[in-house]
């Protein structure tokens, strides 16, 4: 047998421990999809559960138990929870600590659910330190301050590449979430002009277009020529 074959059985098998967790974090992305009070709440909470996940996960497994265990949708939640749950920390500064505890996911192995007064601390805090922020902008400032780039003298063209990489995939993030957020139901698109829907419609299709374009093998280079 192959080691990766090894290694992929290896993922599959699930302790009773992550197996909670893998099942609470479920239980949040289900209420994070469904919530308008508490959706920074839950997102949160998802991060910090997928944090005490990969904690007792063997190193290199975490990202094959995540495919194997959630669909598609819920794992761009998962990251995005994930690096939530680290901006909260950063600007919470440990003033706050249901904060500062959930985000070490100790909770998630000693613990059941919280109860709806917790939530309720712990969406007051992720509140006061966000500072007003939304979910995208509070992780976009805490990229900005945590990923400090090396002095132009020092960056190689393979440094130079990664950074392009790097910023492609976070527009991206920021592109999911924000479309996650304002998605057009199907109420509201009925009411738009005809002229208006011609306008969506385009976009998407471009959008589509460039994506299907890009994710042909040969025609998925590194790095794009200019």
């Amino acid at each position: 047998m192959s080691k990766e074959i090894q290694k992929v059985t290896a993922s599959e098998v699930i302790t009773a421990e992550q197996g909670q967790l893998i099942d609470r974090a479920k239980q949040y992305c289900s209420a994070h999809a469904t919530t308008e009070k508490h959706e920074r709440m839950y997102l949160f909470l998802i991060g910090a559960t997928l944090h005490a996940l990969k904690g007792i996960t063997p190193h290199g497994q975490f990202e094959q138990v995540k495919l194997n265990n959630f669909p598609e949708k819920a794992r761009t939640t998962l990251g995005r929870g994930m690096t939530f749950v680290d901006a909260v920390q950063f600007f919470a500064k440990d003033k706050y600590p249901t904060v500062g505890y959930l985000g070490q996911g100790e909770l998630f192995l000693t613990g059941g659910d919280l109860p709806d007064a917790k939530k309720d601390k712990l969406a007051d805090e992720i509140e006061k330190a966000s500072k007003g922020r939304g979910v995208v902008e509070l992780i976009k400032d805490f990229k900005k301050k945590t990923n400090k780039p090396k002095p132009a003298a020092e960056r190689t063209a393979e440094d130079l590449v990664d950074a392009e990489n790097k910023a492609a995939e976070e527009l991206a993030n920021v592109y999911l979430t924000a479309a996650s957020a304002l998605m057009l139901d199907e109420q509201s698109i009925v009411r738009l002009s005809p002229a208006k829907k011609l306008e969506v419609l385009a976009a998407g299709i471009k959008l589509n277009d460039l994506v299907r374009k890009y994710s042909r093998g040969k025609q998925n280079p590194r790095r794009l020529s200019r």
